[in-house]
């Protein structure tokens, strides 16, 4: 979950941030790529979600360095590749 101070975006703010769909958002949601992502009321289907945007940040620097984008796509969690990205 997001830390409690931590600003978040909708699936659409996410979206548009990052200019892909919202579908894609949510795919990346559900395959962890998009860490602290959580669904505003659990269990609950049309709930919607919070991304943070600490995890919106982290792949527009990621997409400055086309080779890491590339890894963190293929990766199965940001976290696999987030050392990588601090060291620019």
């Amino acid at each position: 979950m997001a830390r409690m101070n931590e600003i978040t975006l909708s699936v659409r703010e996410a979206a548009e941030r990052l200019n892909v769909t919202g579908e894609t958002i949510r795919q990346w949601i559900r395959n962890g790529f998009l860490p602290g992502a959580y669904q505003k009321t659990p269990g609950k289907r049309t709930s919607g979600f919070c991304v943070p945007e600490s995890s919106i940040v982290a792949i527009e620097r990621l997409r400055e360095n086309p080779s890491l984008y590339f890894d963190y796509l293929a990766a199965k969690s940001l976290a696999q590749v987030s050392a990588q990205v601090e060291k620019f």
